[in-house]
């Protein structure tokens, strides 16, 4: 079994080696094999790349998340520039049924909301929103399964007037 040290040596290695991120901004700490990120990062993608790069590190028992997104000003969107980037995100994937999803914009804070099937649907909308939305974070609230089977989906992405978000996201393997 690798020691906290050499826990977290690879860990560095791994997000060294990761192309999306920038990891100068990234602080690790490890614990009993509990290793806890920090720092701030540009986007929601190079914080999702963190994580899924300690993912990949062995001996690693749980992540504690807690990296800030902080755009930078040319990052910065109005309203109507995620909206309009939201709905032609989702025009243009074929498996997320457009007239079965709304979009919300307010102050910042983009809702998707609608019935979908499945759960890959689901999994497009967000990843498409994510990609094209130039959002600071994104959260899926899923429901139960209503009674018709579907599900209800709701995603939100928070900005706050700050435009800095702060969350924290807990793995266990």
């Amino acid at each position: 079994m690798k020691s906290d040290r050499e826990l977290q040596q690879d860990v560095m290695d791994e997000l060294r080696f990761e192309p999306s991120l920038d990891e100068k901004e990234i602080g690790i700490n490890v614990e009993n094999r509990l290793v806890t990120l920090t720092g701030r990062v540009k986007t929601y993608f190079e914080r999702l790349a963190a994580l899924r790069a300690v993912e990949r590190v062995a001996g690693v028992r749980a992540i504690a998340n807690e990296i800030n997104v902080v755009p930078p000003k040319t990052l910065e969107h109005s309203d109507v520039e995620i909206a309009e980037a939201a709905v032609r995100a989702l025009q243009w994937t074929p498996t997320v049924p457009r007239e079965r999803v709304k979009v919300r914009v307010e102050k910042g804070w983009l809702t998707l909301e609608g019935r979908l099937d499945w759960q890959y649907q689901k999994t497009a909308a967000e990843k498409a929103v994510q990609l094209r939305a130039s959002a600071a974070a994104i959260i899926v609230f899923t429901s139960p399964t209503l009674t018709d089977g579907s599900t209800a989906m709701r995603l939100v992405t928070p900005r706050t007037p700050a435009r800095r978000w702060t969350a924290f996201s807990a793995a266990v393997f």
